[in-house]
Protein backbone atom coordinates (compact mmCIF):
# COMPACT_ATOMS: atom_id res chain seq x y z
CA UNK A 1 0.00 0.00 0.00
CA UNK A 2 2.89 2.54 0.51
CA UNK A 3 4.41 1.52 -2.46
CA UNK A 4 1.40 2.49 -4.12
CA UNK A 5 1.10 5.79 -2.64
CA UNK A 6 4.70 6.69 -2.79
CA UNK A 7 4.55 5.95 -6.95
CA UNK A 8 1.41 8.00 -7.02
CA UNK A 9 3.22 10.98 -5.55
CA UNK A 10 6.49 10.57 -7.62
CA UNK A 11 4.45 10.39 -10.93
CA UNK A 12 2.62 14.02 -9.65
CA UNK A 13 5.77 14.90 -8.72
CA UNK A 14 7.53 14.30 -11.91
CA UNK A 15 3.64 16.05 -13.61
CA UNK A 16 4.22 19.10 -11.47
CA UNK A 17 7.64 19.59 -12.86
CA UNK A 18 7.16 18.97 -16.06
CA UNK A 19 4.16 21.16 -17.13
CA UNK A 20 5.33 24.16 -16.57
CA UNK A 21 8.18 23.62 -19.63
CA UNK A 22 5.14 21.88 -21.92
CA UNK A 23 3.28 25.10 -20.74
CA UNK A 24 6.42 27.28 -21.94
CA UNK A 25 6.13 26.12 -25.49
CA UNK A 26 3.25 28.13 -26.37
CA UNK A 27 4.24 31.45 -27.00
CA UNK A 28 2.09 34.16 -27.00
CA UNK A 29 0.36 36.67 -29.74
CA UNK A 30 0.90 40.00 -30.66
CA UNK A 31 -2.77 41.82 -31.63
CA UNK A 32 -1.53 41.44 -35.43
CA UNK A 33 -0.86 37.98 -35.11
CA UNK A 34 -4.24 37.41 -33.90
CA UNK A 35 -6.03 39.30 -36.30
CA UNK A 36 -4.38 36.97 -39.13
CA UNK A 37 -4.91 33.80 -37.45
CA UNK A 38 -6.98 31.64 -38.91
CA UNK A 39 -8.88 28.52 -37.16
CA UNK A 40 -11.24 25.61 -38.52
CA UNK A 41 -13.84 23.68 -37.11
CA UNK A 42 -14.64 20.10 -37.85
CA UNK A 43 -16.77 19.69 -40.76
CA UNK A 44 -14.98 18.79 -44.38
CA UNK A 45 -16.88 17.41 -47.38
CA UNK A 46 -15.22 16.42 -50.60
CA UNK A 47 -16.62 15.48 -54.05
CA UNK A 48 -14.81 13.74 -56.27
CA UNK A 49 -15.14 12.16 -60.17
CA UNK A 50 -18.54 13.02 -62.10
CA UNK A 51 -22.01 14.22 -61.28
CA UNK A 52 -24.44 14.22 -64.05
CA UNK A 53 -27.67 16.19 -64.65
CA UNK A 54 -30.92 15.37 -66.81
CA UNK A 55 -33.12 18.14 -66.30
CA UNK A 56 -36.31 19.10 -66.74
CA UNK A 57 -38.37 22.19 -65.47
CA UNK A 58 -42.11 22.94 -67.17
CA UNK A 59 -42.35 26.94 -66.48
CA UNK A 60 -39.75 29.52 -64.58
CA UNK A 61 -41.60 32.30 -64.14
CA UNK A 62 -41.04 36.30 -63.22
CA UNK A 63 -43.60 38.36 -62.66
CA UNK A 64 -46.58 40.37 -60.71
CA UNK A 65 -49.83 39.01 -59.63
CA UNK A 66 -51.37 42.25 -59.90
CA UNK A 67 -49.36 44.71 -61.89
CA UNK A 68 -50.13 48.51 -62.07
CA UNK A 69 -53.23 48.13 -63.46
CA UNK A 70 -54.35 45.20 -61.83
CA UNK A 71 -53.74 42.46 -64.07
CA UNK A 72 -50.70 40.31 -63.70
CA UNK A 73 -47.82 40.49 -65.77
CA UNK A 74 -45.29 37.20 -66.25
CA UNK A 75 -42.08 36.56 -68.17
CA UNK A 76 -42.22 33.07 -68.38
CA UNK A 77 -39.30 30.37 -69.35
CA UNK A 78 -40.90 27.51 -70.48
CA UNK A 79 -40.19 23.97 -71.09
CA UNK A 80 -36.39 24.09 -70.19
CA UNK A 81 -34.00 20.89 -70.43
CA UNK A 82 -30.75 20.86 -69.35
CA UNK A 83 -28.17 18.29 -69.64
CA UNK A 84 -24.77 18.03 -68.70
CA UNK A 85 -22.01 17.35 -65.64
CA UNK A 86 -19.66 18.30 -63.65
CA UNK A 87 -16.33 16.67 -63.18
CA UNK A 88 -14.03 17.29 -60.49
CA UNK A 89 -10.36 16.22 -61.60
CA UNK A 90 -8.84 16.51 -58.29
CA UNK A 91 -10.94 16.88 -55.62
CA UNK A 92 -13.26 19.57 -54.37
CA UNK A 93 -12.76 20.58 -50.51
CA UNK A 94 -15.33 22.10 -48.64
CA UNK A 95 -14.13 23.37 -44.91
CA UNK A 96 -15.53 25.54 -41.88
CA UNK A 97 -13.03 27.45 -40.71
CA UNK A 98 -13.30 30.56 -37.75
CA UNK A 99 -11.40 34.01 -39.13
CA UNK A 100 -10.36 37.62 -37.75
CA UNK A 101 -12.43 40.28 -39.91
CA UNK A 102 -10.00 42.85 -40.06
CA UNK A 103 -12.15 45.57 -40.70
CA UNK A 104 -14.95 44.83 -38.10
CA UNK A 105 -12.39 42.76 -35.49
CA UNK A 106 -14.56 40.53 -34.96
CA UNK A 107 -14.70 36.67 -35.52
CA UNK A 108 -16.36 35.39 -38.06
CA UNK A 109 -17.74 31.71 -39.20
CA UNK A 110 -17.61 30.57 -42.96
CA UNK A 111 -17.80 28.28 -45.49
CA UNK A 112 -14.33 28.04 -48.04
CA UNK A 113 -14.61 25.70 -51.26
CA UNK A 114 -10.98 25.12 -52.77
CA UNK A 115 -11.14 23.79 -56.39
CA UNK A 116 -8.85 23.17 -58.76
CA UNK A 117 -9.91 21.38 -62.05
CA UNK A 118 -13.11 21.38 -61.77
CA UNK A 119 -14.93 20.79 -65.58
CA UNK A 120 -18.31 21.67 -66.10
CA UNK A 121 -19.76 20.66 -69.46
CA UNK A 122 -23.28 21.17 -70.76
CA UNK A 123 -24.70 18.73 -73.79
CA UNK A 124 -27.91 21.18 -73.97
CA UNK A 125 -29.36 23.94 -72.83
CA UNK A 126 -32.74 24.59 -74.00
CA UNK A 127 -35.32 26.65 -73.81
CA UNK A 128 -38.18 25.96 -75.53
CA UNK A 129 -40.34 29.14 -75.38
CA UNK A 130 -40.09 32.37 -73.69
CA UNK A 131 -43.76 33.92 -73.23
CA UNK A 132 -45.69 36.94 -71.87
CA UNK A 133 -48.71 36.47 -70.09
CA UNK A 134 -51.17 37.16 -67.37
CA UNK A 135 -50.39 34.23 -65.58
CA UNK A 136 -46.85 31.69 -65.43
CA UNK A 137 -46.60 29.45 -68.84
CA UNK A 138 -49.07 31.77 -70.26
CA UNK A 139 -49.15 34.27 -73.37
CA UNK A 140 -47.41 33.82 -77.27
CA UNK A 141 -43.96 32.92 -77.31
CA UNK A 142 -41.51 35.27 -78.95
CA UNK A 143 -38.73 32.85 -79.14
CA UNK A 144 -36.72 29.79 -77.95
CA UNK A 145 -33.16 30.12 -76.53
CA UNK A 146 -30.42 26.88 -77.55
CA UNK A 147 -26.93 26.27 -75.96
CA UNK A 148 -24.69 23.39 -77.27
CA UNK A 149 -21.07 22.13 -76.29
CA UNK A 150 -20.36 24.66 -73.21
CA UNK A 151 -17.24 23.57 -71.43
CA UNK A 152 -15.80 25.72 -68.57
CA UNK A 153 -12.66 24.67 -66.58
CA UNK A 154 -13.05 26.01 -63.07
CA UNK A 155 -9.72 26.51 -60.37
CA UNK A 156 -9.78 28.43 -57.16
CA UNK A 157 -10.77 29.10 -53.96
CA UNK A 158 -14.52 30.68 -52.60
CA UNK A 159 -14.94 32.01 -49.14
CA UNK A 160 -18.94 32.57 -48.21
CA UNK A 161 -19.61 34.40 -44.91
CA UNK A 162 -22.63 35.80 -43.15
CA UNK A 163 -22.05 39.06 -41.88
CA UNK A 164 -23.89 40.98 -38.99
Amino acid sequence: MRKLSFLNIIMVIIGMVSLPSLASALTSMTEDQMRNATAQAGIVATMQDRVDFNTHVKTLAYGDEDGTDGRGAFLSLNNIEFKGSVTAINPVSTTVTTEMDRYRNTMLTGLNVSMNGVVVEMEKLNIGSITVGDAPGQGKSFGSITVEGFRAEISGNIRITAHP
